[in-house]
């Protein structure tokens, strides 16, 4: 059964069709592979982000719609660094080309600004990678892009970003605890560890409070939210 999400907006039945389109063309074998991977991954990432907005209180319609816009489009430029034979049985569970898949999200920018889409909904694509890249980042790694701050910049941006990092597009595909999540992040380096921490910490606080007794409720908050999505979807959990 599809997410009824997809159907929330204009912009969303939009995005739908924009992810059936580049599946297909992305991946003409196996379009549908490939939907599942990257589609199902943006509706995944959208509720878990509504799940995090909760914490704050209800947002205002045009936030929540613009939300869930934006983390049905923050990965749509993913279809464009597939591997040829990504799902094919040689492919070995690597889908992704690694040399370019850095450029995902600015390729979704440019792709959703060609299709007619807002910048507003564009800039979740290209603001969501990791937890952030920054110019100095792009300059010491050498990226394959131009050198820019490409770093979540509104609050619900944030909050996409702090999403994804709660799912794969592995194969298969999987959840990820709020531990394991930090502990990935983790491995890039002191400076991204505490990106991560300062980003969870602005996107899980709450009203009532920040003692240890809150940062502990929230973080069982999403595991709860994580566990449920992942029966509902039949994944495990890393």
């Amino acid at each position: 059964m599809t997410w009824d999400g997809w159907g929330r907006t204009q912009t969303t039945r939009t995005l739908y069709e924009l992810h059936q389109q580049c599946a297909q063309t992305a991946c003409p074998k196996h379009p549908d592979l490939a939907y599942d991977l990257i589609g199902t991954h943006s509706e995944i990432v959208a509720q878990i982000a509504v799940a995090l907005s909760e914490f704050e209180g209800e947002l205002a319609e045009d936030d929540a719609n613009l939300l869930v816009e934006g983390a049905l489009a923050h990965d749509i430029g993913t279809y464009s660094v597939l591997r040829a034979n990504a799902f094919d049985d040689s492919a070995e569970g690597h889908v992704f080309q690694r040399e370019t898949y850095i450029q995902h999200g600015l390729r979704g920018y440019q792709l959703l600004l060609e299709r007619g889409l807002s910048q507003d909904v564009a800039l979740f694509a290209r603001n969501h990678t990791g937890v952030g890249l920054t110019r100095a980042d792009c300059t010491r790694q050498n990226l394959p892009i131009p050198c820019d701050d490409y770093v979540p910049v509104t609050r619900l941006q944030e909050l996409v970003t702090l999403a994804d990092k709660f799912h794969t597009k592995s194969v298969p595909a999987q959840f990820v605890s709020p531990q394991t999540a930090r502990s990935r992040c983790e491995k890039f380096g002191e400076q991204n560890l505490a990106r991560w921490d300062a980003l969870s910490s602005r996107c899980c606080s709450s009203h009532a409070g920040t003692d240890r007794a809150d940062r502990t409720s929230r973080t069982e908050a999403i595991e709860r939210s994580i566990s449920r999505l992942a029966q509902q979807y039949g994944m495990s959990i890393l």
